[in-house]
Formats: structure tokens, C-alpha cells, sequence
């Protein structure tokens, strides 16, 4: 009786000391998991143009579309109770499809209160004009 009580002690004692090394590794792999998109501090700056005397002769491309046409990143889109936004201005789905399409993916900040409906809409259109969207809690 008391070699069957060693071997249930020590049976007990390696499950419970695999259960703390299996708790300590999925601890330590979470902890130096990367950031979500968009969560990160150290944000990716792009490379300034170098400066020369003549602009003309610059080996850095000049754009050809003004500024509010270029779209940085994933277009910021919020759904919420008073409708869609983005940038803080109301919205329209195919508007907020066609800025999407132009950034080629989407960073969707979904309120628990907004409409289910505009939502589905949304991101069927999305889906429809290839566009990758990721959903975010507020």
C-alpha cells in the first residue's frame, strides 16, 4: 500500500509541476506576442526626401495625386448609434468603400450599440471590393 501511495504522490507531483511549466510558457509566449495593428507605440515613419539644391534633379519620385487622395495605412471608420464615420465626418457605405479600396484595407471601430444592419452592409461591400477589415471594440 505505501509504494502504490509513493507513486500516486509522485504521478501528482509531475502533472502538477508539467501544469505550471505549461502555464509559465504560454505566460512568457503571450507576454512577447506582437501588438495588434494599430496598438503599437513605435510607429513606422517613412524616410524623409533627401534635400538637393534643384528639386527638379531629386532621385525621390514626386506624387501625382494631392494629399487628401493619398490614403496612409488603413482608413479609420467608426459604426456606432449615430451611423458611420470617418475621420469624425459621417459617412455613406459606398463612400467608406471607396476610400477603403484606395488604402486597401480597413480598421472598423464597432460600437455594442450600433445597427447590425449598416454593419452586414458594410461588410459585405467590403468584402465585394477586396478590401480587409479589421474589427475593433471602442
Amino acid at each position: 500500500m505505501t509504494r502504490e501511495r509513493g507513486l500516486a504522490v509522485a504521478a501528482l507531483a509531475l502533472g502538477a509541476g508539467g501544469g505550471v511549466l505549461l502555464w509559465h510558457y504560454l505566460r512568457a509566449r503571450k507576454a512577447s506576442a506582437p501588438a495588434a495593428p494599430g496598438t503599437s507605440s513605435a510607429s513606422v515613419q517613412p524616410a524623409a526626401p533627401l534635400a538637393t539644391a534643384d528639386p527638379a534633379a531629386s532621385p525621390v519620385p514626386r506624387p501625382t495625386t494631392p494629399a487628401s487622395a493619398r490614403t496612409l495605412g488603413a482608413c479609420q471608420l467608426r459604426l456606432d448609434t449615430s451611423g458611420l464615420s470617418s475621420e469624425g465626418a459621417p459617412i455613406d457605405v459606398a463612400g467608406a468603400v471607396a476610400r477603403c479600396k484606395a488604402a486597401g484595407k480597413a480598421d472598423l471601430v464597432y460600437a455594442n450599440d450600433a445597427p447590425a444592419s449598416v454593419f452586414l452592409d458594410l461588410n459585405k461591400a467590403l468584402a465585394d471590393a477586396g478590401v480587409s477589415v479589421v474589427v475593433w471594440a471602442p
